[in-house]
């Protein structure tokens, strides 16, 4: 790996390219809810256990987060 990007492609840590290749792993949790056949909501729960990579480039905290989602489909 040589660096880790944001969306917008711009490096966000890792700029010399040997800081390792493990970035971490998440544990993710969710429930997803049918409203209807067209419809169904979804909300869930990211935990991210960094890794080497993120440990040798910064500071490496453990992330927690939780989010939602609707779906429709037709």
């Amino acid at each position: 790996m040589d660096a880790l990007y944001n969306a917008r492609g711009v490096v966000r840590r890792g700029t010399t390219g040997d800081a390792g290749h493990f970035i971490g792993m998440e544990l993710d949790l969710f429930v997803k809810y049918a409203l209807d056949r067209h419809s169904s909501f979804l909300a869930g729960y990211s935990h991210f256990f960094p890794g080497g990579f993120i440990g040798g480039t910064g500071p490496d905290r453990d992330v927690d987060f939780v989010y939602t989602q609707y779906q429709f489909t037709f």
